[in-house]
């Protein structure tokens, strides 16, 4: 599957992490799929060194899948991990921020040029 980039396309095997979080412990490295209409088709955790890292865990990310701008909300769409709250609120605002500047710089970029 081909993944748009800043640079441009490149397929999920060749992605390198692009954003980062705070999380409870460090800072949370992961990486996000989209489709070209801006849903979320996956989200990996590249990096966390938290002890109590169930934002590693397949059931957590999942409840991203097929979400798009507007519609990641934490407590109301994403459930949070209690004892790793921070992380699972930073992550949430994360995938949100790049749903919203998918949707602002490719999908509908004559309104973002303004």
């Amino acid at each position: 599957t081909r993944i748009p980039t800043p640079t441009g396309w490149t397929t999920m095997g060749q992605l390198r992490p692009g954003d980062q979080v705070i999380g409870r412990d460090d800072t949370i490295t992961y990486a996000i799929a989209l489709d070209k209409t801006g849903k979320v088709k996956g989200i990996e955790v590249m990096e966390c060194w938290e002890e109590y890292a169930k934002v590693r865990l397949p059931e957590w990310r999942d409840q991203f899948k097929n979400k798009q701008r507007g519609e990641v909300i934490p407590k109301k769409t994403i459930e949070l991990i209690s004892g790793t709250t921070l992380s699972s609120v930073h992550i949430s605002e994360g995938v949100s921020r790049v749903l919203t500047t998918f949707g602002r710089m490719i999908l509908d970029p004559q309104t973002s040029a303004g």
